[in-house]
């Protein structure tokens, strides 16, 4: 056999050197296929940097986190990488790296995260550690509204918060319903705490004089949205019950922005747009429908002859050829509204700070009629040493409000507002139009002549400060100390000069009034928070706070002006005191021992309970402390092992509360007898001054209380992508507050005393679901549902109360207060249409033989037809007391069957509150482009429509909607919807059903179109976040209520479902800016 060749083997050394030549290509390879990837991840809600942002690559265990900076350096594998960003309280986002090196990303908030930090009253909490019923809007929800006001950002969005504005002027006023109407004389307004600083909104009213509004006195109207961090709203009692004395109507929780570790950031945001005039037009009468009109009641009514409508031949002038006036479109404009917003924020380790300047200006759509907000804030904290840090905060906000009269809640011979002049002044060109129409009661003018001559005008300057110091005891303990407080200045002019209707009868007139509120409240509490044996965690808190608030006021009204030059700074020109100068000052003040604990086991089982002591002085010896104790009990079903296998129900919680809170809304002295001024008018222009004892002091008085329970469930499922919150509740407040009056022996006008109880309970539902989540789409709603049911359970030793509305001569007691009842509930008579030729024995035909009875022609009863004459109605036809009833009167229902209609057929005729109400929000996103859908609604409530009396069914000279005139009787043309306008104490005095109407609406109240800059266009310019947006308000609403708008809001509580004029509410479109540097 051959022999093979022998072989040359390769050395060891060299082997092993080839093995790391080939592993050095390897790795040069791998490493030239990495890439690294920087950026910073920032929050979308502020552009706020994101510190422990956990970054991963997706598939792999390659992971990075953020730096204090919120930058991050990340190596991946290729193009086709993906990463993914995480934090705590944010929405995961993923993106895709491509051929990108910088990848900067903005994260959403997530609202709905169970462990989002949530506002509880001197201290805050997770939404997975809540055992009490808390609303929360934070500031992503407030950002991305556009709405220029905090009430209106508030409206709808939250279960069991009932917002209503007084109308839509600008600066309008707001009324704020939690869970229902829980007093039936003191402030029903929720308890404000604004940066820790409590407000509440009777001690601000006190010094609004003039009826233009108590509106811009409204605590949050002061505020600029684009200043607050989070609102919270403490519905049940476990959560305000730490409020004691001042939480049964809830709490609503406002934090403002501070500062925040990481570079200075500067921040625009900014809107300008336009309001327009309603949806609804009035459909007045026309120049020629009007003459005819006022031919018809001079024809046939018993009207004197104005020979401007009826010529000599007894034939109606015509005005067919003259143009007339539409004053709403005379009266309207396109008015124009911004805002603008600048801050300047940062922060290091050892301290951060907030500078903010905002201004915002609106327009009414009625010339003359604006609002003007501007504000300025700071807000500084400093870690002074390693344990002891500090704060200090100061806001100054001034608001001035212009406008005519516009409500014209008043008297019938004072002055009606230039809502109601717009309305029923007469459309047709006769005479002068700069004369005061002296033939309409009250004397009316023209509506563009008055608004530009009548002035009101409403200043408020506020300061509100702030400081406190915390001391870390132990790691667990900490003390804080806090000082805070607010001055308000209030100055009302209004000035009527003589050319107008209100004017002209005093010859001028000029009304001056000046307030203060001056408040500083001390706190200090000691807090304890300890982590034990890792199955438990105690939160402890105790306080100690003292309070003190002093108002001051003073007005004086002046008439027969000499000299109207100067306007609204003529007081020095009126020679006649109409009301002489009258000032007074209160002082009142509060102190409060407070404790809390929160105890959390095997992080399943939720305890919480609290014990408030408050001592006022509104109150005498033996009395002036109270004691509110609450406790709740929340158990997390979602911890337990036995849930745990299943991946549908991410969340599930049982909650349960107790708690009792109080109210002590009276005034200051209501214990005491107290001496008022009285003037008479002793000679032609002379006043005569002295005292008589105004009110008995009650020393018994004692604080109202409220007893509150409430169940509740939180769900969340599909890792909390539909999450379900649902509270039912009762509310039982006892030893209410009420004015009371007295006889008039006592030489007194009232006494204040502890009378009733009045129940409110009721269901709430919030629903928000992420319907759609993916990288390019996201769609999210929110929508929530409300239903409370109140009840008068008892009065003490009267049935009822009349509640006068308008304190005029019109629709006297038009609401009622009355065990069985609920607060709002509508009184008068039941409308049953209008008495016809054939309710009246005068025309009929008798058959002499039978008897029989015959209805005359048509035209035989209106040749019969007597205005003034008295008729004797057929038998079974109810009669009216105290009125010559004839055709054409509105008819009641005589409900007791004895044949006269009188103040015993009086029954309940409406109800104010409304079965139900709430809103729905649909949020859309793609990719850059953002989409918000905001609908409002509200049903089964009713509304008293005031107005009606003026423009429809009385008043013989004043114009008329059409559909009034049109359905209303005439002798020469018979109807049964409205009365004749000759029936001026039936329709116009009397209340009654024919004017209450449903007040149910749906609402498209903001569409937003938005579109964010990506941040690879914009990070080049030094811009960290540019948005452009253009919104719609108020767009389009659905409801059968007859006069401008349905939503409605009167001073009086007890009569919240009163509308008399109130100023239309315009729709709005702006186009907006944000931009952070």
């Amino acid at each position: 056999m051959p022999t093979e060749p022998p072989t040359n083997p390769i050395p060891t050394d060299m082997k092993f050197k080839n093995i790391l030549t080939l592993i050095a290509i390897l790795l040069s390879v791998a490493g030239y296929a990495q890439r690294q990837i920087t950026g910073s991840v920032r929050s979308s809600a502020d552009t706020t940097a994101l510190p422990g942002v956990v970054v991963i690559e997706l598939g792999t265990n390659n992971a990075v986190t953020t730096d204090s900076q919120g930058n991050y350096k990340i190596n991946v594998r290729s193009e086709s990488s993906v990463l993914t960003f995480s934090s705590l309280g944010y929405v995961q986002q993923q993106q895709n790296v491509g051929s990108r090196r910088v990848i900067g990303v903005l994260l959403q908030p997530d609202t709905y995260a169970i462990d989002a930090v949530v506002a509880i009253g001197y201290g805050t909490t997770t939404k997975s550690d809540l055992t009490g019923s808390v609303g929360s809007l934070k500031s992503r929800d407030i950002e991305s509204s556009t709405a220029l006001s905090v009430n209106d950002i508030m409206s709808g969005r939250m279960a069991g918060v009932m917002v209503t504005s007084s109308g839509g002027e600008p600066g309008a006023g707001f009324s704020i319903r939690i869970r229902g109407a829980g007093s039936i004389n003191a402030d029903m307004e929720p308890l404000y705490v604004i940066d820790g600083i409590p407000y509440e909104k009777s001690a601000t009213q006190s010094s609004a004089f003039s009826g233009m509004g108590t509106s811009t006195l409204d605590p949050l109207a002061l505020l600029n949205p684009a200043d607050i961090e989070s609102l919270e709203v403490l519905k049940d009692a476990s959560a305000t019950a730490i409020y004691g004395s001042r939480g049964a109507n809830g709490v609503i929780l406002i934090t403002t922005k501070s500062g925040k570790q990481g570079q200075t950031k500067i921040s625009y945001s900014g809107s300008v747009g336009v309001a327009v005039k309603p949806q609804k037009e009035m459909e007045m009468l026309n120049a020629q429908e009007y003459a005819d009109y006022q031919y018809n009641i001079m024809r046939y009514g018993g009207v004197a002859h104005n020979y401007r409508y009826i010529d000599d031949q007894m034939m109606p002038v015509s005005y067919a050829d003259s143009v007339g006036h539409n004053w709403q479109r005379e009266m309207f404009r396109t008015a124009l509204q911004q805002n603008h917003n600048v801050s300047v924020s940062g922060g290091s380790q050892s301290g951060d700070y907030a500078v903010s300047v905002g201004h915002t200006s609106q327009e009414g759509i009625i010339e003359n009629s604006s609002y003007e907000r501007t504000t300025m804030r700071i807000n500084l904290n400093q870690r002074i040493t390693r344990r002891l840090k500090g704060n200090a905060m100061l806001t100054y906000t001034s608001t001035t409000q212009n406008g005519s009269v516009i409500s014209s809640d008043v008297g019938v011979g004072a002055a009606a507002g230039v809502i109601q002049q717009m309305l029923v002044f007469r459309p047709v060109n006769v005479g002068s139009l700069d004369e005061i129409d002296m033939e309409q009661t009250p004397p009316v003018s023209n509506p563009l002549l008055y608004n530009e001559q009548a002035v009101r005008k409403n200043t408020i300057n506020r300061t509100q400060y702030a400081f406190s110091l915390t001391y870390e005891i132990l790691p667990e303990l900490n003390l804080r100390t806090a000082y805070s407080g607010f001055v308000n200045n209030v100055r009302t002019k209004e000035f009527m000069p003589k050319v107008v209707g209100p004017g002209y009868q005093t010859n001028g007139k000029n009304t001056s009034a000046y307030g203060t509120d001056t408040k500083w409240v001390s706190e200090t509490t000691l807090n304890f928070k300890k982590q034990f044996n890792r199955i438990s965690r105690m939160d402890a808190m105790l306080g100690f706070t003292v309070e003190s608030l002093r108002n001051r006021t003073e007005s004086t009204t002046v008439q027969n002006i000499l000299d109207e030059t100067l306007g609204e700074e003529s007081m020095g020109w009126g020679t006649e005191v109409a009301l002489p100068v009258t000032n007074s000052i209160t002082e009142t003040s509060l102190m409060s021992v407070f404790g809390r604990v929160n105890y959390t086991y095997r992080n399943r089982y939720l305890f919480t309970a609290s014990l408030r002591a408050d001592g006022s002085s509104k109150f005498r010896k033996g009395n002036k402390f109270s004691y509110f104790p609450s406790a709740a009990f929340a158990w997390r079903i979602s911890e337990e092992n036995f849930m745990r296998s299943q991946d549908v129900v991410s969340n599930l919680k049982l909650r349960l509360s107790y708690g009792r809170t109080g109210n002590q809304s009276i005034g200051a002295y209501s214990t005491f007898d107290r001496m008022s001024l009285a003037y008479t008018l002793y000679s032609e222009k002379n006043l005569a001054g002295g005292i008589y004892p105004s009110q008995i002091g009650s020393q018994d008085l004692r604080w109202e209380t409220t007893d509150q329970y409430n169940i509740g469930i939180d769900l969340g499922l599909f890792n909390n992508r539909i999450n379900l919150t649902a509270d039912l509740y009762r509310k039982n407040s006892t030893d209410l507050l009420l004015q009371q009056p007295v006889s008039h022996t006592t030489g007194a006008d009232y006494i204040v005393n502890n009378i009733g109880s009045v129940r409110n309970q009721g269901v709430e539902f919030a629903l928000n679901a992420m319907v759609v989540d993916n990288r390019n789409f996201r769609w999210e709603t929110n929508f929530n549902l409300s239903m409370n049911r109140n009840e008068v359970l008892d009065l003490g030793s009267v049935d009822y109360y009349l509640v006068d509305p308008s304190n005029n001569t019109q629709f006297i007691n038009a609401f009622i207060l009355r065990k069985g009842g609920s607060v709002g509930d509508m009184y008068g008579y039941k409308y049953r249409g209008v008495y016809q030729y054939g309710d009246f024995v005068e025309f009929y035909d008798v058959d002499p033989v039978s008897g029989a009875m015959t209805l005359k022609s048509p035209e035989e009863c209106l040749a019969l037809y007597k205005p003034n004459k008295r008729y004797t109605p057929m038998p079974g036809v109810a009669d009216r007391a105290s009125v010559n009833v004839a055709p054409g009167f509105a008819k009641y229902a005589d409900l007791d069957g004895n044949g006269i209609v009188n103040d015993l057929d009086r029954t309940v005729i409406g109800h104010s509150e409304p079965k139900f109400y709430g809103g729905w929000t649909n949020s859309f996103n793609y990719k850059n482009i953002d989409l918000k859908l905001f609908v409002q609604y509200s049903y089964g409530n009713d509304i008293f429509n005031a107005s009606m009396s003026a423009y429809g069914t009385a008043m013989r000279l004043n114009n008329k909607t059409r559909e009034i005139w049109q359905g209303s009787w005439k002798p020469n043309a018979p109807q049964n919807e409205y009365p004749y306008t000759t029936d001026i104490s039936g329709s116009r005095d009397l209340a009654s059903s024919m004017s209450v109407e449903d007040g149910s609406y749906i609402r498209i109240k903001e569409i937003t179109l938005g579109y964010t800059f990506p941040t690879r266009l914009i990070s080049r310019l030094g811009i960290a976040n540019l948005r452009v947006y253009v919104t719609a308000q108020n767009l389009w609403t659905i409801s059968n209520y007859s006069y401008y708008d349905p939503e409605v809001s009167f001073r009086n509580p007890l009569a919240s479902g009163w509308d008399k004029f109130s100023y239309p509410r315009p729709r709005t479109v702006m186009g907006g800016v944000a931009i952070t540097f």
